[in-house]
C-alpha cells in the first residue's frame, strides 16, 4: 500500500490547467510526466530524495492546487511546496501582470486571450542547463527523445501503478559517464561533450550553482557562458526556466521578434535594437510578455 500525503496550496490569480497540460504534451519534457483524471505527476528531488509528486486542480476551491506525494512523508511538505511554486510558476501574481499590460492595448488584448497561462519550469537548476544544451540546434522531437535516454540512464527509478519515471539526473550521475556513452544513444560528440563536461565541472567545484543563482541576469548569462557549449541563448532559457527570473528580455531571440512585428502589424521581422526600444515599457514583467508572445505564435 502506497503511503500518500495531501495537502493544499494558494494560487496567487487564475491558472489555466489545461494549457499546462497542453505545455507538457508540445515541451521536450512531455516522457516525464503523467496526466490523468486532471492530475499532473513527475518525480520530483525531495530532501534528496526521489518522490512522485501529483497536483490537480482543488474539487472544493478552484483557486486552490491539491497536492499528493506518493511515499512521501511529513517532513516533504514544505520543499514539496517551493518546487510545485517554482515549476508551475504559482508564486508569481498574474493579475499584476495583467494590470500592468493596460498601458498598451495591443499586449492587453494579447494577455487577456492567454488568461491563466502559466510558465512551465525546470525543477532545478542543474537539469535546466542540461535540458538547454540538449536543444540545441536539434528539433524538439528529437530534443525528447535524447533526454529521455539520458534520464532513464541516470535518473533515479519511480514505480508509479505499474509505470516508470525518473528522477532529473545529479551532476554525480553524469559526471561518470563516458563520452561513447551519450555517443550510442545518438548524442553527437560535442554534445555529449558538452554535457559530460558541465557535470564534471560542478563535481569538480569548478562551477558553483549556487554562486551562479544569486548573480543578476546579466552576470550570470556571462558566468555560465564561460562554460564550454553554452552560449546567451542557453543562458536565457535556465534564467526563464531554471530560476525563474521575471524580468528578462531575450531579445535577439528570433521567435520573440517574430511575435512582436505580428502583434504590432509590423510586415518584416523587427531587429534587436528595435525590440529593445519597444519592449522598455515592459519592466518588470519582460519575462512574462515574452513567455506570453512566444505562446501567441503557437496559437496563430
Amino acid at each position: 500500500m502506497v503511503n500518500k500525503q495531501r495537502f493544499i496550496t494558494p494560487l496567487l490569480g487564475p491558472i489555466d490547467f489545461p494549457h499546462l497540460v497542453t505545455r507538457i504534451a508540445q515541451s521536450s519534457h512531455g516522457a516525464f510526466y503523467r496526466h490523468r483524471e486532471g492530475r499532473i505527476g513527475r518525480v520530483l528531488r525531495v530532501n534528496e530524495q526521489p518522490r512522485f509528486v501529483e497536483v490537480g486542480l482543488c474539487p472544493l476551491n478552484p483557486s486552490m492546487l491539491a497536492v499528493t506525494v506518493y511515499d512521501g512523508i511529513q517532513a516533504d511538505e514544505h520543499e514539496v511546496r517551493q518546487l510545485v511554486s517554482h515549476l508551475f510558476s504559482l508564486e508569481t501574481d498574474l493579475l499584476a501582470f495583467y494590470e500592468h499590460s493596460a498601458h498598451d492595448p495591443r499586449l492587453q488584448q494579447l494577455v487577456t486571450r492567454l488568461s491563466g497561462a502559466r510558465m512551465l519550469r525546470d525543477a532545478d537548476l542543474f537539469s535546466s542547463v542540461i535540458s538547454s544544451v540538449i536543444s540545441q540546434q536539434i528539433n524538439l522531437k528529437f530534443a525528447a527523445e535524447l533526454k529521455r535516454r539520458l534520464w532513464c540512464l541516470t535518473g533515479e527509478r519511480v514505480l508509479i501503478d505499474g509505470e516508470e519515471f525518473y528522477a532529473d539526473p545529479t551532476p554525480g550521475a553524469i559526471a561518470q559517464l563516458s563520452y561513447d556513452q551519450l555517443r550510442q544513444m545518438q548524442y553527437s560528440q560535442r554534445k555529449a561533450e558538452y554535457v559530460i563536461d558541465f557535470a564534471r565541472s560542478i563535481e569538480s567545484g569548478q562551477i558553483d550553482l549556487g554562486f551562479l543563482a544569486n548573480l543578476d541576469d546579466e552576470e550570470f548569462i556571462l558566468h555560465l557562458s564561460r562554460a564550454r557549449g553554452l552560449g546567451r541563448w542557453t543562458a536565457e532559457c535556465v534564467l526563464l526556466f531554471g530560476l525563474g527570473r521575471p524580468d528578462l528580455l531575450p531579445a535577439n531571440d528570433v521567435g520573440l521578434q517574430k511575435a512582436v512585428s505580428s502583434v504590432w502589424g509590423i510586415d518584416c521581422r523587427i531587429t534587436e535594437k528595435e525590440l529593445r526600444e519597444k519592449s522598455s515599457a515592459w519592466k518588470p514583467w519582460s519575462s512574462w510578455y515574452t513567455y506570453y508572445l512566444w505562446l501567441s505564435l503557437a496559437k496563430s
